[in-house]
């Protein structure tokens, strides 16, 4: 290599340097148009990377492939591994995508091939072209995303400082890859390659794993809470150390790689696959074991998604045998609208009786809460927010009425009336009829399959202030919110037991109640369906087969007749011998 040469490399090698340790996300053109330049490009970029991670930084890495060519996919390829083994924050550690669960994901590679070859400026762009652009953007603005919580405290000062520092790095050659070296890039990026392929065939390894124990999941009764948690325990300690063996089987390969290839023997290297190492293995541990929940939670909704058919299913049979019993005396064709009054019947019963399984349920008392505090300041009555306090606590006593629910007038006026004693029964009994018409109110609602709503609290309280203004009475605001306190209060455990009995299994419900007119005209068919039957039945009944009974009696039976006549007609001859022939039988 000329002299003129070497000094192109080191100062590509310097700038790849300073560019990479200033980028939070960093773009890599790569083009095999390039010529000469194409390799030298690639050993510089991944000795950049690696001089970079030296320094404890690591940039979120965008490839762009602006051709097809195989030497360019190929180069982004390892470039991405390169990136993935130096990136070991679990803060940049992507998702899993449908084709591989364990994927990491931090680094991208678009395929954007230029739209101006063979082509004017006139012609409209393709169509893909613009795809993969749009892609380029959603890669680059989800980085971005990714890094701007690290760098969002990060001044001009912090920057200027990391900014020195790395330069005063690469002025001093202070990294252990020097400047001019091209041949540890190349043997790095093999041995990611390498690694790579190792972590694929462990993934393989993993997928295999977890095929089995889906089966040993839905082998047994989900049903059973105890059996089935005990055997998902088993599992989750089995993939633990499932992963820990596999994982230090790779560890051992690595070891024995970088003992092998002199380029990687020194210390750089061991601790950053070391460190990608136990990122892989927390990484898999966590994710099968949440596909394993996944499986779990699938198997135990599936088997009470049938047990929740085969219940309905019992009800639309009892249903049903009625309806078609009620058709045939009454020989009415049942409209859509009352078979449908009648599968809601059977609907809201299993509903009802079905037992979902218990789950975290949140508390509706602060839900209570706001509502009646946004009621009070509407009613200009927020001086007695203070009275809110009390509906956290449990309500034992019923509902009284004081002498501070009166002002002191209408009091004054009363005072000998036995100690205001009518006047306070009065409220007394219009409070108790207010009270009549919640747990009316309650009852109608929990009879509906449906789960706790903020409007059953605000059409309470709009029942109590109708209530009173129907009433008129000298009687203080006070009492109108104590009153409305006592009710929330009542409402917050009455409607708990009810949102709880529906936050049980929220997920398995909605899927339900997603699939109800399905049910529902499955029901209505099969009416029909047994319904025709019977009228066919029947249609074949008097048309076919009473004519053809009444035939074959009536056929021989006026052949018998007329043989009886023809042998004895000498007793019909007269009337003489007729009454003769009576007599002696």
């Amino acid at each position: 290599m000329s002299l003129d040469n070497k000094n192109i490399l080191i100062h590509h090698n310097e700038m790849a340097t300073v560019a990479t340790g200033m980028s939070d996300v960093l773009m890599q053109n790569i083009s095999s148009h390039g010529g000469t330049e194409f390799e030298t490009n690639f050993t510089v970029m991944v000795n950049a990377l690696l001089r970079i991670k030296e320094c404890g930084s690591m940039p979120i890495c965008q490839l762009l492939a602006q051709d097809e060519e195989i030497n360019s996919l190929i180069q982004a390829s390892q470039l991405r591994r390169v990136s993935d083994i130096l990136q070991t924050e679990t803060g940049y550690r992507g998702t899993s995508n449908a084709d591989n669960q364990y994927a990491k994901t931090i680094s991208y590679i678009t395929h954007v091939k230029g739209p101006w070859y063979n082509m004017s400026l006139s012609e409209p762009i393709d169509k893909q072209y613009s795809n993969a652009v749009l892609k380029l953007k959603l890669n680059l603005f989800g980085a971005l995303k990714k890094c701007a919580a690290k760098s969002e405290a990060t001044g001009l000062p912090e920057f200027m400082s990391r900014l020195c520092a790395i330069w005063e790095a690469v002025k001093t050659e202070s990294f252990s890859i020097g400047l001019q070296n091209t041949d540890i890039a190349l043997a790095f990026s093999l041995m990611c390659t390498k690694v790579s392929q190792w972590e694929d065939s462990f993934l393989e390894y993993m997928e295999s794993w977890l095929k089995g124990a889906t089966k040993k999941i839905f082998a047994t009764k989900a049903l059973n809470a105890a059996i089935q948690n005990g055997l998902l325990s088993e599992l989750n300690d089995e993939v633990r150390e499932e992963v820990k063996t596999e994982v230090d089987k790779l560890s051992s390969k690595v070891e024995a790689y970088l003992i092998e290839d002199s380029l990687l023997q020194m210390n750089t290297f061991r601790p950053i696959l070391m460190s990608n190492m136990d990122d892989l293995q927390e990484r898999i541990t966590e994710e099968t074991i949440q596909r394993l929940d996944e499986v779990n939670e699938s198997h135990r909704s599936s088997t009470q998604l049938e047990t929740f058919e085969t219940l309905l299913e019992k009800e639309e049979e009892s249903k049903l045998r009625v309806l078609v019993e009620n058709s045939k005396s009454t020989k009415v064709l049942f409209q859509d609208t009352e078979l449908e009054e009648e599968f809601e019947g059977a609907w809201s019963k299993t509903l009802s009786n079905f037992d979902f399984r218990p789950s975290e349920t949140d508390d509706i008392t602060a839900r209570v809460t706001h509502i009646l505090k946004d009621n009070l300041i509407n009613c200009g009555l927020q001086k007695h927010r203070k009275k809110l306090e009390v509906i956290i606590q449990n309500q034992k006593s019923s509902f009284q009425v004081f002498d501070e629910h009166f002002g002191y007038r209408s009091r004054l006026k009363h005072m000998f009336e036995d100690n205001n004693r009518l006047q306070r029964l009065e409220a007394q009994q219009v409070a108790c009829k207010i009270i009549e018409e919640y747990k009316q109110f309650l009852a109608d609602k929990l009879r509906l399959p449906a789960d706790f709503s903020d409007s059953y609290i605000t059409k309470l309280l709009e029942n109590v202030e109708k209530a009173l203004k129907e009433k008129s009475m000298q009687i203080r605001s006070t009492f109108e919110v104590d009153l409305k306190v006592y009710l929330c209060r009542a409402a917050c455990q009455d409607f708990q037991k009810l949102h709880d009995r529906y936050a049980k299994d929220r997920v398995l419900l909605t899927c339900i109640t997603a699939t109800k007119s399905t049910y529902l005209a499955e029901f209505i068919y099969q009416f029909r369906k047994r319904d025709q039957c019977q009228r066919v039945a029947q249609a074949f009944t008097s048309m076919v087969i009473k004519p053809t009974v009444l035939d074959y009696i009536h056929r021989p039976l006026g052949k018998r007749i007329i043989e009886d006549l023809q042998n004895k007609v000498q007793q019909f001859q007269s009337p003489r011998a007729f009454f003769k022939a009576c007599w002696r039988n």
